[in-house]
């Protein structure tokens, strides 16, 4: 009865791994480079942006649909998937999508990275750019 009161005390913080995971951090700019609202929402900035999405496509960079895809509330500023993604090089792109799922910011270049289960692929901080910033902010 000990050993297994201590076998659940030990995975109570146990982690389900599927797969590697994804971690990033946003903010918002304009296309000039200036920061969108840095003291208000700029998750309102463009069109009520709702979402950021992460998009993997496995092998290579191409349009279309991708072969995985996670999202993070805007207003969370930063996120990190399950570790879920199947192992493999994924060609990674970043945007922000509005309520209706229509781009209203992108995000850099596409980066390809190498997902392995149990680690996390680090993105950092990703700069979107949406084509206008309010004024004033909302």
């Amino acid at each position: 009865m000990r050993a297994a009161l201590l076998g659940l005390l030990f995975c109570a913080g146990c982690v389900d791994i599927k797969g590697g995971a994804i971690d990033l951090a946003w903010t918002i700019f304009g296309p000039n480079g200036q920061a969108c609202c840095p003291d208000g929402n700029f998750c309102k900035v463009a069109a009520r942006m709702a979402t950021v999405r992460v998009n993997l496509f496995l092998g290579a960079c191409r349009s279309g649909a991708p072969d995985q895809q996670r999202s993070f509330p805007c207003p969370s500023v930063q996120g990190a998937s399950q570790f879920d993604v199947p192992p493999g090089t994924y060609c990674i792109q970043v945007c922000a999508v509005d309520e209706t799922g229509n781009q209203v910011a992108i995000g850099p270049g596409p980066i390809l990275r190498d997902v392995i289960e149990g680690d996390v692929v680090e993105l950092g901080a990703v700069a979107l750019t949406v084509a206008t910033c309010p004024s004033p902010c909302p």
